[in-house]
């Protein structure tokens, strides 16, 4: 779960549109992740459990309603906990409450995360707020984070476990046979459990087709 800049084709920035309309838009541009927290759609039940999230809220910036650099793609948690927040207009010290822009600031440069507990802590005073703020150490997300930490470390034991298998064939055939056998079960479910999360995170569970049946 790695945050990211968020960026919009050029011609849309100033695009005026029906904003319930831009979904499936904000969800390509986003990676299919929440702005915010970064969970995966395909860990959250897909599109119809996101939601357009007006960065500037409409209830105070109802002259941006449609305004396409407005909008992004956000779980329904966040968004419901950010609901009409703006405590302050950006700062350049991060020094008090307020929303970075995504399509400028990698939020991922302002927290911390701890691999081994999964849970984040802000740099600065702004992004503490924003971690309070929306609950961004919830146990789900809090998991989600270990998960990934855990995926990364078995994708670089995949790797030592090939090189291990190619010198486990090159050794007498009754040495290989005390250990192959245990050995490649092994192998064979890290690489499985590797593939089965890289296929969980390319997929979409629910299209705007499916769930408007």
């Amino acid at each position: 779960m790695i945050w990211d800049i968020v960026v919009k084709d050029a011609h849309k920035l100033s695009q005026e549109k029906n904003y319930r309309d831009c979904k499936p838009e904000l969800a390509i541009e986003a990676g299919y992740k929440c702005v915010y927290c970064c969970i995966h759609e395909s860990r959250f039940g897909g599109i119809r459990n996101f939601h357009v999230e007006h960065f500037k809220p409409k209830s105070k910036f109802p002259n941006l309603i449609n305004t396409y650099s407005n909008l992004f793609y956000s779980c329904s948690i966040c968004n419901c906990f950010k609901g009409n927040d703006w405590p302050n207009n950006h700062s350049d010290k991060f020094d008090k409450p307020f929303y970075p822009n995504p399509l400028l600031i990698n939020y991922f440069d302002y927290i911390s995360v701890n691999p081994s507990t999964g849970f984040i802590l802000g740099k600065t005073v702004t992004t503490n707020y924003i971690i309070e703020k929306l609950y961004l150490n919830r146990p789900q997300l809090v998991n989600e984070r270990r998960f990934y930490q855990l995926m990364n470390q078995l994708t670089k034991n995949l790797n030592c476990l090939r090189e291990l298998e190619e010198k486990l064939q090159k050794l007498p055939k009754e040495k290989k046979a005390e250990i192959f056998d245990s050995f490649l079960e092994t192998a064979t479910s890290v690489r499985r459990i590797t593939q089965l999360q890289v296929k969980l995170q390319s997929i979409s569970p629910y299209t705007i087709p499916q769930i408007s049946k």
